[in-house]
């Protein structure tokens, strides 16, 4: 912490900077932690509390008018290599992890200005980083509150986010989480402008040993019903002229080659466009049971990919 202050008559708490570092870097974390997990890095910088409730606080409860981050950088660093542990994360959505906290809280809106997000993970399979990036992020948390009261005027935690997804695609997500709610249900929705798809190589080549040769997606767009166990929704990928290679490792180059009958193979399943000629744009229907060892952005993400598989006509299985 840098720089803390607290203003009496403005009812202010802020700090300069946050920085949340392990003290392992990242080879040393997963040697030692010898199972998946989730290394951090946060930087906050110039925190602000603002419009606290000093009566409410006396009595050990947390009422504010907002909680404001100006600059934000995350990495989140994950080793493939290592087995998963057997943790049964349902009940830790961020709803569900707020209403287990002991500290009540109310605060009106949470809003973060400009933040850089980096979720990095090193697969065994390709012997590379895949790396899932969101810069030029913003977002806005209202009603963030694990108080009884509280909830039974509004049960809606809605947050919207902003971004530029690996720095070319401009995205937006809504997510409407509802608080108290035993099955830990919300709803999800969002979107992706036009981009050209080989821009995705730097994340699929390494995670899922595949590259995009040519295509351009136009616009993506999805919404979810989710809860503990499962979502369901729909995607509308709109796309033209894509062309895909399957790659293996090449463990004597170190280096990752093309799968030449199985990209043929592939090019001649998957659908190069939606709409196709004059037909009516695909909509691919999500059907995702949860992984219960896998974290919320987890199924997210899993249920997104379900729809583009569908798009693009890649079997289920």
């Amino acid at each position: 912490f840098d720089a803390v202050s607290f203003s009496n008559t403005q009812r202010t708490f802020t700090v300069k900077k946050v920085h949340i570092k392990p003290v392992l870097g990242e080879a040393a974390f997963v040697k030692q932690a010898r199972l998946q997990t989730d290394r951090f890095d946060f930087i906050f910088n110039d925190v602000s509390i603002k419009n606290i409730n000093l009566d409410k606080l006396m009595d050990e409860s947390f009422y504010a008018d907002s909680l404001i981050v100006r600059d934000a950088n995350v990495k989140i660093f994950r080793d493939l290599s290592y087995p998963r542990d057997k943790v049964d994360r349902r009940g830790g959505y961020p709803q569900q992890m707020l209403m287990k906290m002991d500290l009540p809280v109310a605060i009106k809106k949470l809003i973060i200005r400009s933040a850089f997000i980096e979720y990095k993970e090193f697969n065994p399979k390709s012997d590379y980083n895949g790396r899932v990036q969101f810069q030029r992020a913003s977002a806005s948390i209202s009603n963030v509150t694990n108080i009884k009261s509280e909830i039974a005027q509004n049960n809606n935690l809605l947050i919207n986010f902003n971004a530029h997804f690996l720095n070319f695609a401009p995205m937006h997500a809504t997510i409407n989480m509802k608080l108290g709610d035993p099955r830990g249900r919300f709803t999800a929705s969002g979107g992706m402008s036009k981009f050209d798809a080989t821009r995705l190589n730097v994340l699929l080549k390494p995670a899922a040993l595949a590259q995009v040769d040519k295509g351009t997606v136009n616009k993506l767009t999805f919404s979810l019903n989710a809860d503990d166990n499962n979502s369901n929704g729909q995607l509308v990928m709109l796309y033209e002229d894509l062309k895909l290679t399957i790659l293996k490792k090449d463990s004597a180059e170190n280096k990752l080659q093309k799968k030449k009958f199985a990209s043929f193979l592939g090019n001649m399943v998957i659908k190069n466009a939606n709409p196709s000629g004059r037909k009516d744009p695909r909509k691919a229907t999500i059907q995702y049971q949860r992984d219960p060892n896998r974290s919320f952005f987890n199924l997210i993400w899993k249920s997104i990919f379900v729809g583009v598989k569908e798009s693009v006509g890649v079997p289920s299985n």
